[in-house]
């Protein structure tokens, strides 16, 4: 009898350090991702809207030219220092270009084990159904969302920036982060 509840104690026991050590083990793997692609969003985020000591970002843009062609994974404007700034999201990065300078991924060490991206958008024509990727949004000063690409980029008073960062999928079961980014900076044209 004591014999039998010894086994029945032990086995319980045994059973609830096998889940802990489990858990234990895939949060030692998976926090260090998880803070990676945490720190690679909360710098995306930073860069997009206040800049950095290469240039200044939405926060002080000041004019978005016709030209900057507003659409939802690309924007260019001009800020307050005079440099026009560009953003486009491609192949799972975000890229900058400062005046006539080199595209380069921000931020700088993103490696190609990280993946960026923004909303991914289903539209509905008839029986078709068309994705695409929308990391702007555009508002107008009645609040409303406007269509892309904007036809008048003076209308824009605030932009919103979505998207997230992965390790891999970014599935917990594999260990791999995932991170996302939702922000928006209210634009002062001149």
């Amino acid at each position: 009898m004591e014999l039998t509840i010894t086994i029945v104690i032990l086995g319980i026991i045994g059973t609830l350090t096998g889940v802990i050590l489990v858990y234990v083990v895939q949060n030692y793997y998976y926090i260090p991702s998880k803070l990676t692609t945490d720190s690679i969003s909360s710098d995306i985020a930073r860069i997009v809207i206040e800049g950095d000591d290469k240039a200044k970002g939405l926060r002080y843009a000041k004019q978005i030219p016709l030209w900057g062609l507003p659409t939802g994974i690309y924007l260019g404007f001009y800020n307050s220092d005079n440099d026009y700034v560009q953003f486009i999201v491609y192949d799972g990065k975000l890229y900058r270009k400062i005046n006539t300078g080199d595209w380069e991924v921000i931020p700088y060490y993103l490696s190609d084990e990280y993946g960026f991206m923004g909303d991914i958008i289903t539209i509905k024509i008839l029986w078709f159904e068309f994705e695409f990727e929308k990391f702007f949004w555009y508002y107008g000063s009645d609040g409303k969302h406007l269509y892309l690409p904007v036809a008048h980029p003076q209308d824009i008073e605030y932009i919103e920036i979505r998207g997230n960062v992965k390790q891999g999928s970014g599935e917990f079961s594999n260990w791999e982060g995932e991170s996302e980014i939702i922000s928006g900076v209210s634009i002062n044209q001149d």
